[in-house]
């Protein structure tokens, strides 16, 4: 055997240490390992009881081991029939804090995947589901608005290290909601903020348009908003990315319902209708305060005839995923 191989073939720790495995839950680790690896398993539960459950994964979900009222397990080898993640599992199912020792280590099929690097890393994965609706239109007078947001004037600082420039705004939409709409306008000072809150009256307007179109063929184009003295952003989000911007990290966006550089308008929201959005409201201005006046309203439908046509609906959920970096 060359030098080279039994160097190979030395093992290498992936990890060593001690951790406490809850009342009544799990704990998780997850290592990287290449393709021909021989993964060597040990494990202890340091009191002398056995642990309800130990398992291996090959992520996402074929086990490969599973051990049973284990308290002790040495040396387990398993070999890797590719390169992937390796998911290690224990379950305790008492209502007792258990402290375990864990060692895992890899034994390299050549010098080439020597270094490999079993450090796994963790990225936000989006999945977006698309709905189509096929339904047919209703009468004029079936069609019904409904408040989402009454008309609010929202305090923003100017943005800030230490000011407070964002504010999320939560639409939760009613049953057999076709579409929805909200209108906007920035100014200034609280006075202006006030006085413009009893005169958006989006609600009325829709409720008028109704009945003078008899659908819903009408643009937001058609609706007037008072004029603004200052932009805003106003981003629509669904509930994760709420929680992104909330927390001012790196988030995604519905483009139909997203306005950045408007002082005022009116903004009709039909494809992502799904029901529970937010809006996420941003001052951009770093020298001044502003205040955002918005009103949002549904228009719904009987839930037998909800849609004037064919339309799609849109939902994004993110989720946490796993991956390697070799």
């Amino acid at each position: 055997m060359s030098a080279g191989s039994v160097v190979a073939q030395s093992p290498i720790i992936v990890t060593e240490t001690n951790f406490k495995l809850p009342i009544l839950g799990e704990e998780f680790f997850y290592f990287g390992f290449a393709e021909g690896d021989r993964i060597v398993f040990s494990f202890e539960e340091l009191s002398g009881k056995d642990l309800k459950e130990v398992e291996i994964i090959e992520f996402p979900s074929t086990s490969r081991y599973k051990e049973f009222k284990t308290k002790a397990i040495q040396n387990k080898t398993l070999t890797v029939p590719r390169t992937g993640i390796y998911q290690f599992r224990f379950a305790n199912t008492v209502v007792l804090q258990k402290t375990c020792k864990l060692k895992i280590e890899r034994i390299a099929a050549s010098e080439a995947t020597k270094n490999f690097n079993s450090t796994v890393y963790w990225r936000t994965v989006y999945d977006t589901t698309y709905r189509n609706l096929h339904q047919q239109p209703a009468a004029s007078d079936q069609y019904k608005t409904a408040s989402l947001l009454l008309p609010t004037a929202y305090h923003l600082d100017a943005n800030t290290a230490g000011g407070q420039s964002q504010v999320i705004a939560p639409i939760s939409l009613p049953d057999f909601s076709a579409e929805w709409y909200y209108k906007y306008t920035v100014v200034k000072n609280k006075e202006q903020a006030e006085m413009l809150k009893s005169t958006l009256d989006l609600k009325g307007t829709l409720t008028k348009l109704i009945t003078e179109k008899g659908n819903l063929s009408f643009s937001a184009d058609s609706m007037l908003a008072p004029a603004g003295v200052d932009t805003c952003r106003i981003y629509l989000l669904d509930e994760s990315n709420q929680q992104m911007f909330e927390s001012k990290s790196p988030f995604r966006h519905f483009k139909e319902g997203t306005r950045e550089k408007a002082t005022s308008g009116v903004v009709k929201i039909k494809t992502a209708n799904f029901p529970n959005a937010f809006l996420g409201i941003k001052n951009p201005n770093a020298q001044a305060d502003i205040y955002v006046v918005i009103e949002a309203v549904a228009i719904i439908s009987p839930d037998d005839t909800i849609q004037t046509a064919e339309t799609q609906s849109v939902s994004v959920k993110a989720r946490k995923e796993p991956f390697l970096k070799n």
